[in-house]
């Protein structure tokens, strides 16, 4: 999930973007669309990825959506962490916290 999230310096080039395109800005319609329709997609995305593995582990298919989201918000901060100063092997550590986000109930 995180494979395209980038780490180290461009992470940290990401950041100004972020704060200065949704969190600083004035929440114009424009910019709240945008990122409504970010956040639709993950949630998309994330539900379809959950309902293939719905098929091979016991997910309940109405608990998917509760699911994405938090999965949504560990991917996000995890993300984030990605911008700051991390020992070597974060990539094992991530893929750790994301099994463990899954397994969660």
């Amino acid at each position: 999930m995180l494979e395209p999230a980038p780490a180290g310096e461009l992470a940290r080039e990401n950041i100004p973007t972020l704060r200065r395109e949704f969190i600083t800005a004035e929440h114009a319609e424009r910019v709240r669309r945008a990122h409504l329709a970010m956040e639709h997609d993950g949630q998309h995305r994330v539900e379809g990825w959950l309902r293939i593995l719905a098929e091979e582990v016991d997910i309940p298919l109405e608990d998917i959506p509760r699911r994405a989201r938090f999965l949504n918000v560990v991917t996000e901060r995890l993300a984030l962490k990605r911008a700051l100063p991390a020992e070597d092997g974060f990539t094992e550590a991530e893929t750790d916290t994301l099994h463990f986000a899954v397994d969660a109930d």
